[in-house]
């Protein structure tokens, strides 16, 4: 059985199912192409989408290769067009890039199967939200609108055509997103390659240096330390030495105190308090003047007062103090002497033994250096001053003559090029392209081409947890399938509702 619908009905139809398409795309000059052929002299022959005759490219980008059967992204300006990005051959640029190579061809893989399923969702949409009911409409349709048949097609073409642009500049928008996230996963790869290749090695530093970092050694695997400290950075060990070993370095353990008052109200049991007492002794100033800042005083019957007004005719019989502070412990505390307790802390350093001599060998310490620090090659050390800046509004990366920044946000870290626009996100979402235009959004549950505003095609599940496949607008050149039904275009221009169930 075959129904035949006329330019007419075919024209409401597709009116149903397209929108007008976006022609804010329109003066965009970044266009997806088919590489043709090269010639001997280097000129590249390409097939712009849309367009009826070849193109010859004579300047390519020095970081992107072309053969012939490859998808590139070609740019026209001022009369000359350009290969900018090559979505069938992505170019490596040197050893440092490997690493992320993978991800990039990944992601451009990903994107590719996205737009296949964009695709395919021009049929499955229809069939999801139309029914059988769609053909019985089309054919009242098709006897209706006869008298009108040519000017609906006309439109319905247009409308096609739109939509055929509009497809194409998204997958403009998705190569351009792709290039833009393989030259930052450029210099961010490196600090991969860095991880994986740099040498480490135990600290020199006597202390810590303010902004490096250092790492400690858990198993095989080398942890960055968040705090670094002098007291960490290394271990002491009684020497197990019984002989000097003019090769070593020893160290001698010094320990100082500190006392404090307490500040217990209650005597806290198994504590340690101290009593501090002072002593005071007096010796003939050696002064010839009088200094201001200093106190003099004077024997007067066995004791030594102060001395109110110094006067240099006398000074020869003036003293000086001196005081010594001394610190006992407390054997049975009590509580109504609490507030003249005092508490004590130990200080322990370790010196190098100048001079170790045999007689203290068993007092002399080794030292375990117990921090590492990550060297790199000069010529990675060079790119990374070249490509990476660290500042108060992220990292800020270089590669080749393109500049973004990546900041650490709650969604993820973010990739922002020059203008502030977001051209990727890392996180529990995934997201290739600016959101000023078209990009492309990946979640646990959703694969979708996005603008700022609402999805233009998506694969994902619904609130009943069924897996759907939705588009905005569907262009279909030549068929659209319903299970064994299809509409097929046929030779004079019409439509027709065939049921395929006896041709397979």
């Amino acid at each position: 059985m075959t129904l035949e619908i006329s330019p007419a009905a075919m024209g409401q139809l597709l009116r149903s199912v397209t929108s007008a398409a976006a022609s804010s795309y329109a003066n965009r000059n970044s266009h997806v192409a088919t590489v043709m052929g090269k010639d001997p002299d280097g000129t590249v022959w390409v097939s712009i989408v849309g367009g009826a005759e070849q193109t010859p490219v004579n300047a390519i980008d020095a970081m992107v290769e072309a053969e012939p059967g490859d998808t590139v992204s070609v740019t026209i300006a001022n009369g000359r067009a350009t290969i900018t990005g090559n979505a069938s051959s992505p170019a490596a640029t040197g050893r440092t890039v490997e690493v992320v190579r993978g991800i990039a061809e990944e992601s451009s893989e990903d994107a590719k199967r996205a737009l296949t399923a964009a695709d395919t969702a021009e049929v499955a949409a229809i069939a999801a939200t139309e029914s059988a009911g769609i053909a019985a409409s089309a054919a009242e349709a098709a006897t209706e609108a006869a008298e009108i048949a040519d000017g609906k097609a006309t439109q319905a073409q247009e409308s096609a055509d739109a939509a055929g642009v509009s497809a194409s500049q998204a997958n403009a928008y998705a190569i351009d997103a792709l290039n833009n996230l393989s030259d930052v996963e450029k210099v961010v790869g490196t600090l991969n390659w860095i991880a994986e290749h740099g040498t480490y090695s135990e600290t020199e530093d006597e202390s810590v240096e303010v902004g490096k970092q250092y790492y400690i050694v858990e198993g095989d695997s080398y942890i960055p330390v968040q705090y670094p400290s002098d007291d960490a950075m290394f271990s002491y060990a009684l020497t197990q030495d019984v002989e000097i070993n003019p090769e070593k370095t020893y160290y001698e353990r010094v320990v100082e105190y500190t006392y404090a008052l307490t500040q217990d109200t209650e005597i806290t049991p198994g504590k340690t308090y101290y009593e501090q007492a002072i002593t005071y002794e007096y010796e003939l100033t050696q002064d010839v003047e009088i200094d201001p800042t200093k106190t003099y005083y004077v024997l007067v019957d066995g004791e030594y007062v102060v001395v109110e007004e110094p006067d240099v005719a006398d000074i020869g019989t003036y003293y000086e103090q001196t005081s010594t502070t001394s610190y006992s412990v407390v054997a049975s505390p009590v509580a109504d002497d609490l507030s003249t307790y005092f508490e004590r802390t130990e200080h322990v350093r370790y010196e190098a033994v100048a001079e170790p001599v045999l007689e203290d060998i068993g007092t002399y310490y080794e030292r375990t250096v117990l921090y590492y620090e990550l060297t790199v090659e000069e010529s990675v050390q060079n790119y990374i001053a070249s490509h990476l800046a660290l500042a108060d509004d992220g990292l800020n990366l270089t590669a080749d003559s393109n500049k973004y920044r990546a900041v650490l946000a709650s969604d993820g870290l973010r990739i922002i090029d020059p203008q502030g626009n977001v051209v990727g996100v890392h996180g529990e979402e995934i997201q290739l392209g600016s959101t000023n235009g078209i990009y492309f959004s990946a979640t646990s549950n959703v694969l979708s081409f996005r603008t700022v505003d609402q999805p233009i095609a998506w694969f994902g599940q619904n609130s009943d947890g069924i897996w759907e496949m939705h588009i905005q607008n569907t262009y279909a050149e030549d068929m659209v399938r319903f299970g064994d039904y299809a509409f097929i275009k046929r030779a004079n221009g019409n439509m027709s509702l065939k049921w395929l169930g006896d041709d397979e």
